[in-house]
């Protein structure tokens, strides 16, 4: 089951809507169509830009929600995992491969 504190991780990569009625309809629907899912795995690119960068940072990555917990994983451009979070538990963590960070 998809607890209310995975919910809104997942919610936080979501576009946001033009009015508050539109966001409403989508989060219901949303709801009601995932209310019995108990695995759920997305796979999604995003791309950074900002000023002080020539090109734009391009990543991939798979977020994943199994009996209540939730797995994200961002991969550079090369393939190489740049972040790891994990909820659950009660728990967030964010590691840092590279750095070898918690």
């Amino acid at each position: 089951m998809i607890t209310p504190h995975i919910f809104l991780v997942l919610c936080s990569w979501l576009p946001l809507a033009d009015g508050d009625a539109e966001l409403d309809r989508f989060l219901e629907r949303w709801t009601a169509d995932f209310k019995d899912t108990k695995t759920l795995e997305v796979r999604f690119e995003q791309e950074k830009r900002l000023k002080v960068l020539r090109r734009p940072l391009k990543s991939t990555g798979t977020i994943r929600v199994a009996e209540g917990i939730l797995h994200c994983a961002v991969r550079n451009a090369r393939g190489v995992v740049e972040t790891v979070l994990h909820v659950g538990e009660k728990k967030l963590r964010l590691y840092y491969p590279r750095l070898k960070r918690l």
